[in-house]
C-alpha cells in the first residue's frame, strides 16, 4: 500500500478528491481510433516557464504543454500548437481559431467566455522586489507604487479587482516586467511564485528576490480551457486528464518541471539514517555508511543526477537533527498516521514486520500486544516500536537503548524478557553475533511501510526520490539491491517476476476473452463517461452550494487540522473566510477544551468510531468563548487512510448562557431558602 500525505494546500487537496472521484467514472473508458488520430488544435504562450515554453527552434515544451499532449494522447488525439504572447493566444481561443489552451487560470472574468477542466495545479501569487527593498511586504504596501505585470495575465485581473489602477504597468511578457524591475523602472512585480523562481534563475536577475509572504488572495487554479459550450472537447480533456493522473504521468511531469526549483542548491543533499539498524543502514567496521538504504540512496542519486552526503547517528539524534533542519531527507522512516502530521513520505520501498524476540526456554515469543503486558521489554529509543508501546500503555517495564544490537545483546545477557525488533534486523544481528539462544517470533506484532521522509513542505525533494524509485523499479535496480541484502531471507521478499507471471497465466485466457467484450462495448462506455462527468460536475456544484449557503457552521478539515470554513462558521468566530483559510482548529479552540478535542479526533482517526457529536468551546476573534454543538464524520480514502472531516457546528452560546443564569438563580434561591430565619416547608401537590 502506498502512503501519500495529502497536499497541505487546502485547495490542492480538494482538487485531489475531485480528480479521484472523476477517475472512478472514467476507469472503463477505452479510446478507439481508426486510421490517423484526430487532431486537437492548441496554442502556447512563448515565455511562461516552466508551464509554457517555446524554444528558439520553435519546439513547444513546458509542464502544461506536455500535460496537454499526454491527456489528449490518452484519448487518441494528436495536439498541434501555434505560439504567441498571451494576449494573442487568448484571442485565438475566443475567436475559435484553436480548440483548447493548455494553461488558463480560472477567474470570474474568464468563466463568461471559456469552459474549464478540473484544475491540474493550484499555486499562489507572490511579490517580487529588488533585494535592497525592505518596505514592500504585503499587497497594501504596493498602494501608490508602480507594479509590473504581464498584459492580460491573472495577476493584472487580480490587481484591478483589488482596486489598483494607474499603478499597474503591463508588458507583453513577465521577462520584460522583471527586467524593468531590475532596472528600477517599476517598484515590484506581481507574478506566480513558480514562474518567478524560474525566470529569475534563467534571466540571471540576481538583484531580485521573492517576498516570503505569499499573496493569499491571489490563488490560481490552472486548467485546460475550451470555448464556452464546447462540451465534447471539454469531456475528452477531463477524461484524459483523469487518466494521466491515474497512471502517474501527471506526477512525473510535475517532478520533471518543478522539483529542481525547490531543491537545495549549490550544496549536497544531506541524507540522514540510523547508524545501528543493519542490514538497512549502519556504520561498517571502518566507520563508513553501509546497508540496503545506503545503496538505494546512492543509486537514486546517480539516476537523478544529484550529490548526496550521508549522516548516520543514533536514531533519536538523527530525528532531532532532521526536525531542526540539519538533515534534508531521511532514507528510512516507518509511516504512521502520527508521523504523517509532521512529515511527508515517499512511496514505500520496503515493508517491515516487527516481531518479539525472546530467549529460548525462558519465554515464548508473544503473538499479540496484550502478551507483552507485565514483561520486561527492551526497544530502540525513539523507534516506532516505542511509540506503539506508549500508545498501548505498555511502558511500565520498558527500557530504551540506543539501537537494536544493544537491545538483543542485553536480551541475550538475561537483562530483559522480550525485545521488539524488525524481523530482518533481528535475523541479521543474531546470525552476525551467533546468538543461538535467541528465538524470533513468527507472528508480526506490527507491519509498516518503510519510506523516504522529508519535513512538511519538502515535496519537491521527495518527488525526485519518488521518481528515482520508479526508474529503479523499471530497470531492475531495486530488485537487484533487495536480492543483495535480503536474498537469504527470500520468504520476506516479494515474489519474483517469474512466479508472479506463472500465477497470472491462470487468468490470462479469461481476460483475453473479456478484452474482446470491452472493445465491443467501448463506444457505449464512452457515452456513459461523458454523462457521468456531467453528473459529477453537477454533484460537486450541489455540494458547494449546500456548503456555502448553510445557515449553520460547516467545515472541511484535514487530519492535520487545516480547515476550510463556510461563511456561517467564519461569522460565528468573527473572522473572514480568507483569514480562516489555512488556520487549524487548534488555533481557534478554547485552551481548556484542547485536550478533549484532540482525544476525540484521535479516537475517530484510529477507527474506534467514524463519527462523533460533542459540545466544546471555540474562541471568538475578540477572545470570548463560543459554545457549540459539534458533529463530525471522518471520510477515508480508498486505501482506508483518513482523508478529511465533514463537520457541522451549531452555535449554542445563548443556551449555555441561559443554563448558567438558571444555575446561578437556583443557587441564589437555595441560599436564601436555607438561611431564612422563619420556617418554610416544601409541600407536594400530591398530598
Amino acid at each position: 500500500m502506498v502512503h501519500f500525505r495529502p497536499p497541505k494546500g487546502f485547495r490542492c487537496w480538494l482538487f485531489a478528491i475531485l480528480a479521484s472521484s472523476l477517475l472512478f467514472h472514467v476507469t472503463w473508458a477505452v479510446p478507439t481510433a481508426a486510421g490517423s488520430p484526430e487532431v486537437l488544435t492548441s496554442a502556447s504562450e512563448i515565455d511562461y516557464p516552466p508551464f509554457c515554453i517555446v524554444d528558439r527552434d520553435g519546439t513547444v515544451t513546458g509542464f502544461a504543454n506536455e500535460l496537454l499532449r499526454a491527456a489528449a494522447g490518452a484519448m487518441g488525439l494528436e495536439v498541434t500548437f501555434r505560439s504567441g504572447p498571451w494576449s494573442q493566444v487568448r484571442g485565438w481561443l475566443e475567436e475559435g481559431q484553436v480548440q483548447a489552451l493548455p494553461l488558463v487560470g480560472r477567474t470570474p472574468e474568464r468563466e463568461a467566455i471559456f469552459d474549464f477542466t478540473v484544475p491540474f495545479m493550484t499555486i499562489h501569487g507572490a511579490i517580487v522586489v529588488r533585494k535592497d527593498n525592505t518596505d514592500l511586504r504585503t499587497l497594501q504596501d504596493l498602494r501608490g507604487r508602480r507594479i509590473g505585470v504581464m498584459q492580460g495575465d491573472n495577476a493584472e485581473e487580480y490587481l484591478r479587482r483589488e482596486g489598483f489602477g494607474e499603478e499597474v504597468v503591463t508588458r507583453p511578457t513577465f521577462v520584460q516586467s522583471l527586467q524593468e524591475l531590475a532596472d528600477g523602472k517599476v517598484d515590484a512585480v506581481v507574478i506566480q511564485r513558480l514562474v518567478a523562481l524560474r525566470l529569475i534563475e534563467e534571466q540571471h536577475l540576481d538583484d531580485l528576490r521573492i517576498v516570503d509572504e505569499p499573496l493569499r488572495g491571489f490563488r490560481q487554479d490552472f486548467c485546460f480551457a475550451v470555448r464556452e459550450g464546447d462540451s465534447r472537447t471539454l469531456a475528452l480533456l477531463n477524461e484524459g486528464l483523469a487518466l494521466v493522473v491515474a497512471d502517474g504521468t501527471h506526477r512525473r511531469l510535475r517532478a520533471k518541471w518543478f522539483a529542481s526549483l525547490e531543491l537545495p542548491t549549490n550544496r549536497r543533499i544531506i541524507v540522514g539514517g540510523d547508524r545501528d539498524f543493519p542490514p538497512f543502514e549502519y556504520l561498517d567496521e571502518n566507520g563508513r555508511p553501509a546497508g540496503y538504504n545506503v545503496d538505494l540512496t546512492r543509486t537514486i542519486a546517480r539516476e537523478m543526477g544529484f550529490d548526496v552526503e550521508f549522516r548516520l547517528e543514533t536514531w533519536s539524534e538523527i530525528v532531532a537533527a532532521f526536525e531542526a533542519g540539519e538533515i534534508d531527507i531521511l532514507q528510512g522512516m516507518f509511516y504512521t498516521t502520527q508521523r504523517d502530521r509532521k512529515f511527508d513520505f515517499s512511496q514505500p520501498h520496503m515493508a517491515l514486520h516487527y516481531v518479539a524476540v525472546t530467549r529460548r526456554g525462558a519465554v515464548s515469543p508473544p503473538v499479540s500486544l496484550p502478551g507483552l503486558r507485565d514483561r520486561r521489554i527492551v526497544v530502540e529509543r525513539g523507534d516506532v516500536a516505542s511509540e506503539l508501546l506508549t500508545q498501548h500503555g505498555l511502558t511500565g517495564n520498558l527500557r530504551l537503548v540506543d539501537g537494536p544490537e544493544t537491545a538483543l545483546r542485553e536480551l541475550a545477557e538475561g537483562k530483559h524478557e522480550v525485545a521488539l525488533v524488525g524481523r530482518r534486523v533481528a535475523r541479521y544481528l543474531i546470525e552476525k553475533h551467533g546468538w543461538r539462544d535467541l528465538e524470533i517470533g513468527r507472528t508480526p506484532l506490527l507491519s509498516l511501510d518503510y519510506c523516504f521522509a522529508v519535513r512538511n513542505g519538502g515535496r519537491a525533494l521527495l518527488a525526485q526520490f519518488d521518481e528515482g524509485l520508479r526508474l529503479m523499479e523499471g530497470n531492475g535496480e531495486l530488485r537487484r539491491i533487495q536480492e543483495k541484502w535480503f536474498g537469504r531471507y527470500r520468504e520476506d521478499l516479494p515474489r519474483s517476476y517469474r512466479e508472479v507471471l506463472r500465477e497470472s497465466l491462470k487468468f490470462v485466457l479469461p481476460l483475453l476473452a473479456l478484452l474482446g467484450l470491452v472493445f465491443l462495448w467501448s463506444w457505449t462506455l464512452r457515452r456513459q463517461v461523458t454523462r457521468k462527468t456531467r453528473e459529477l460536475a453537477a454533484v460537486s456544484e450541489k455540494f458547494r452550494t449546500v456548503f456555502e449557503a448553510a445557515n449553520v457552521g460547516k467545515s472541511l478539515t484535514l487530519p492535520s487540522g487545516e480547515m476550510q470554513a463556510n461563511q456561517a462558521f467564519a461569522d460565528m468566530l468573527g473572522y473572514t473566510r480568507a483569514e480562516l483559510e489555512g488556520m487549524t482548529w487548534m488555533a481557534v479552540t478554547h485552551p481548556e477544551d484542547m485536550e478533549l478535542t484532540q482525544r476525540i479526533v484521535d479516537d475517530v482517526i484510529s477507527g474506534r468510531s467514524d463519527s462523533v457529536r460533542f459540545e466544546k468551546r471555540y474562541l471568538h476573534r475578540d477572545g470570548t468563548p463560543v459554545w457549540v454543538d459539534l458533529s463530525t464524520t471522518l471520510r477515508r480514502s480508498a486505501e482506508g487512510r483518513p482523508a478529511f472531516f465533514i463537520t457541522t457546528i451549531v452555535n449554542i452560546n445563548d443556551r449555555k448562557l441561559a443554563e448558567e443564569a438558571l444555575r446561578e438563580s437556583e443557587s441564589k434561591f437555595r441560599t436564601i431558602f436555607e438561611h431564612m430565619s422563619i420556617g418554610i416547608a416544601q409541600l407536594s401537590l400530591d398530598l
